[in-house]
């Protein structure tokens, strides 16, 4: 709609005052230019689904909820603002500082004992020296399975090298899913040479698990 009716109009360009005329024009682009702001298709005519009489705001007033998108959209599996699955070197470093302590917590509970083993052709009598490593173990598995579970998913060496350990769905580490993380992680280091499958496995897959990482569903991610 124009400043002026229709009537009014067409009697004043009938009397030759085209001022009137030109000041529709203008009246009319400025209206359309900020209809253009809400809906340009609105500002060329063409209605959308569902338009209703009337310009709509572009936003809901303040403290109105926002409309869903329309799109279906489903986020990662670790969400939109997930963190970056953790470096393979830095997981090789914290491993080496983690042993470390490890090693030194538990060497008082390491031991070797002589055995006398005879040869039963020759009679040959052979000392053989025997370590004891059952205790260590233990103290290493109390070890990654406590920090992992109480301490946000994190052993002093993945502390000082920024990364934790969560559920593949980015939630914190259960205290069940530790302890089946490092069962698997100690069951697999005494079978032969399987532990060097187990962490060689982070080099080969795309979200850098191990094969305990995978029977546990975890994944390691920065902190």
């Amino acid at each position: 709609m124009s400043c002026y009716d229709d009537l009014e109009l067409r009697a004043r360009v009938g009397k030759g005052d085209f001022t009137a005329l030109f000041e529709a024009i203008e009246h009319e682009q400025a209206l359309r230019g900020n209809l253009w702001r809400f809906c340009p298709a609105r500002a060329f005519g063409r209605a959308e689904p569902g338009d209703q009489k009337g310009m709509e705001p572009p936003f809901p007033p303040e403290g109105e909820p926002r409309p869903e998108p329309r799109t279906p959209w489903e986020p990662p599996p670790l969400g939109p603002a997930a963190p970056s699955l953790a470096g393979r070197w830095r997981r090789l470093f914290a491993g080496i500082f983690d042993i470390v302590i490890v090693a030194i917590i538990s060497s008082p509970l390491v031991w070797t004992s002589w055995h006398i083993v005879k040869h039963p052709q020759t009679g040959t009598v052979t000392l053989v020296d025997v370590t004891h490593t059952y205790l260590a173990s233990i103290v290493g598995f109390l070890y990654y399975w406590l920090f992992h579970a109480y301490w946000k998913g994190q052993t002093p060496g993945k502390k000082i090298f920024g990364m934790r350990v969560v559920r593949e769905n980015g939630e914190r580490i259960g205290v069940g899913q530790a302890a089946v993380r490092q069962l698997t992680e100690v069951v697999l280091a005494w079978l032969c040479c399987l532990w060097i499958i187990d962490l060689g496995w982070i080099v080969v897959d795309a979200r850098k698990q191990a094969l305990h990482d995978k029977t546990a569903g975890t994944l390691v991610v920065d902190a």
